[in-house]
């Protein structure tokens, strides 16, 4: 096998990065094409039931002296329903207990409990596990998304002045220039804004996903391979750009305004339910871009684009992969948090060993 040369190496870094890329597209589109044949029409009929919305088109079909007026129960079923699985799961207050074992120590297990209660609670985890909960009961499936938050930020912050080195060299007494005594320590001379990086978020955080934005593999029921339907502020992929989490892209996104539009899985209901596309002008760092965040085993060729050929550049490992506006490929790396799992939890409300389960709108 021949070794690629150094002047090879970009020529095969952007080759494996269009192959990646076109692998998220394909796995988007085949997702869409299958879940569309079947659950997106299903859907719009839960959602028109839990809102009370007479079907439109068997409305088109009646005379105007035929009544269209919903006279179903869903909502209220919905409601009940969800009441009460809610409060079994989220009453105990904390949600997670701990004690200690025989040879444990009470301390540290009363320790262990409070430190998941403050995380649970910085991630606001009752409130997204309710909307997850209720679209379980709703559509059969919810989906709640866990993950720890880092974020780093710039801030003004006042901060101490002291002397410098010089300085302190001379105030020093004789004793401490000949090394006969410590050198003092540098004097607080004053106080001075700066721009320093500060922590701004670390901590777990859980984000409720709705349904229709999550792209499994189709007819799967292991759900271990997932693509996450998200919209992100250009100003975020910047950030991040500097911060070297994604790949250098501002010449392929910064002339792309894709607004607020409904994808076109959702334009149907949103209409319905009186929602309307409103375009507005809206500054540079403020454009919102869709971005799917493939959860799969790739080869390690699409994560290390430099990697050789051969056995080592086709194993499969557990990787995140971010694409913005369905064109750029925004990052490619190593999914080494959960154990390489998806860190998606989806919660059914009545399981059928098929890819979605059955909610209180299919009974």
């Amino acid at each position: 096998m021949v070794e690629p040369t150094l002047t090879a190496l970009p020529d095969l870094a952007a080759e494996r990065k269009a192959e990646l890329l076109r692998y998220v597209q394909s796995f988007y589109r085949r997702s869409w094409d299958w879940r569309s044949q079947k659950f997106h029409d299903m859907w719009d009929r839960d959602d028109r039931d839990y809102h009370s919305i007479y079907d439109p088109q068997r409305a088109a079909e009646k005379e105007d002296w035929q009544e269209i007026i919903h006279t179903g129960m869903v909502v209220t079923n919905v409601e009940v329903i969800h009441s009460q699985l809610y409060k079994t799961v989220a009453a105990p207050n904390p949600m997670v207990e701990t004690e200690a074992g025989p040879a444990g120590d009470e301390l540290q297990a009363r320790l262990i409990q409070d430190c998941v209660a403050y995380q649970m609670d910085k991630a606001k985890f009752k409130v997204n596990f309710y909307h997850a909960s209720k679209e379980s009961v709703k559509y059969g499936d919810g989906f709640i998304k866990l993950y720890w938050e880092k974020v780093e930020d710039t801030r003004r912050r006042r901060m101490p002045v002291e002397q410098t080195p010089e300085q302190v060299l001379d105030t020093a007494p004789m004793d401490s220039l000949m090394g006969q005594a410590p050198m003092p320590s540098p004097r607080l001379q004053g106080f001075q804004f700066q721009n320093v990086k500060v922590m701004v978020k670390d901590h777990l955080a859980a984000k409720y996903v709705h349904i229709r934005d999550i792209f499994p593999e189709p007819n799967t029921t292991a759900w271990d391979k997932i693509l996450h339907r998200d919209k992100i502020t250009y100003g975020e992929i910047v950030r991040n750009i500097l911060n070297g989490s994604f790949f250098d892209v501002r010449g392929d996104l910064e002339n792309v305004t894709e607004g607020e539009k409904f994808e076109s899985d959702l334009q149907t209901i949103k209409y319905e339910l009186g929602y309307v596309d409103e375009p507005r002008k809206l500054s540079k760092f403020e454009k919102r871009h869709t971005i799917w965040e493939l959860w799969c085993p790739i080869p390690r060729k699409w994560i290390q684009f430099d990697i050789p050929e051969g056995d080592q550049a086709e194993e499969l490992v557990p990787a995140k992969v971010m694409v913005a506006s369905g064109t750029v490929l925004l990052a490619s790396e190593e999914n080494d948090k959960f154990d390489g799992e998806v860190p998606i939890l989806k919660i059914p409300y009545i399981p059928t060993g098929e890819t979605y389960d059955m909610g209180v709108c299919d009974l």
